[in-house]
């Protein structure tokens, strides 16, 4: 599928996506996508100083759900490059030899991902709840891939684009990719977690961190698609900003933490909500109570002037956004039903109070620190 989208500036953007990603892994090559889309990278080598001297940026990344490839820059020197990047995608030519240099690369990378508090505890957390080894993958299944592994899964996962992303003020055309069932063995779709807990996962204890306890917390319930948008609201409404309830009663008022997080992580078409902070031991308990009496008490944080608030706020955002339509495209990567913005007119707060012990509700969540795993 390609999208074209008209910018309002001189700034361009040329996405490709393909989706599969940590969806493809199984037992034996966990990790596999995250070493794959490096590899894919290394298509691009030979024109690096040319795009920097073209003043083009280009990245990469593997989430959960896709990998994606993106250039960005003027339209003038963007457009030279389009149906290069496009061929350039299509062949894999890397050798042995970078291959092993670009596995070293990524297991660098995994130890420094398992050296960050927070992130090593949601790592293990998804590995051991959900069976999930995320884009981060395994160790020792990174270290046992081997050459022909990736160059199967090429064949697998670059087979065709999923979608391509065009923004610029000339249109692209082609034929419709094929839909990623077409041409794979594994089925997708629809997306959801694993629900079933796996008490043996491999889990990866780097360091001890002594003084300070990261914190999680997940909803026990998987967040239906029909729900994505109420709760996008509900979560921007408790978190958003240090005038946000849980920023004021957690923070501001008691001094329990510098940070709490809220946000939906998404799996596919579906998700969970999760909230995080970083705060010493004496500090887990009183937290924990501090979160309780917020979340027990919407009536009272969750008014309709804190959803106008919120709901101006993201209406003035997505229009930010759409200024910079070169750089904001993930409305056209995400599931429809994760595209609050198209349903920003017209939600209400009544929409989201009829979700809110769904997904909110403190009996309908789990508690965990690092310890725990």
């Amino acid at each position: 599928m390609i999208e074209n989208i008209k910018p309002t500036t001189d700034l361009s953007g040329f996405y490709i996506v393909f989706y599969g990603s940590c969806n493809l892994e199984k037992s034996g090559i966990y990790g596999i996508s995250h070493l794959m889309e490096h590899l894919v990278c290394k298509a691009f080598d030979h024109l690096q100083d040319e795009l920097d001297e073209n003043g083009i940026s280009w990245n990469a990344y593997t989430s959960g759900n896709e990998i994606v490839f993106y250039w960005t820059g003027l339209e003038e020197n963007l457009k030279k490059y389009r149906n290069q990047f496009l061929d350039l995608l299509k062949d894999f030519k890397v050798t042995e030899e970078e291959f092993e240099n670009e596995r070293n690369i990524v297991i660098q990378e995994y130890f420094d991902a398992f050296n960050d508090q927070t992130e090593s505890h949601y790592l293990n957390l998804c590995r051991r709840e959900f069976n999930h080894y995320g884009p981060i993958g395994l160790l020792e299944d990174l270290k046992s891939l081997t050459y022909k592994d990736c160059q199967d899964y090429f064949k697998l996962q670059y087979s065709e684009p999923s979608k391509i992303i065009n923004v610029s003020n000339e249109k692209i055309k082609g034929k419709n990719s094929k839909n990623f069932k077409d041409f794979s063995e594994f089925t997708i779709d629809p997306f959801s977690y694993d629900i079933k807990k796996n008490s043996e996962a491999k889990l990866e204890k780097l360091n001890q961190y002594d003084g300070k306890r990261s914190i999680l917390i997940f909803s026990e319930p998987i967040i239906e698609p029909k729900h994505i948008a109420p709760v996008q609201m509900i979560s921007s409404m408790l978190s958003s900003g240090l005038n946000s309830p849980l920023y004021q009663e957690i923070r501001e008022k008691k001094g329990l933490v510098y940070y709490i997080q809220n946000w939906i992580d998404r799996s596919g078409s579906v998700g969970r909500s999760f909230f995080a902070s970083l705060t010493t031991e004496d500090n887990v308990e009183p937290f924990k109570k501090a979160l309780i009496e917020v979340l027990n008490d919407p009536d009272k944080y969750l008014t309709e002037k804190r959803f106008n608030v919120i709901k101006n706020k993201l209406i003035i955002g997505y229009k930010k956004n759409n200024i910079n339509a070169h750089a904001n495209v993930n409305k056209y990567i995400q599931p429809e039903e994760w595209v609050l913005e198209n349903r920003i007119d017209n939600i209400t707060l009544k929409e989201c109070m009829k979700v809110y012990d769904l997904y909110f509700n403190p009996n309908q969540l789990t508690f965990t620190t690092d310890k725990d795993y």
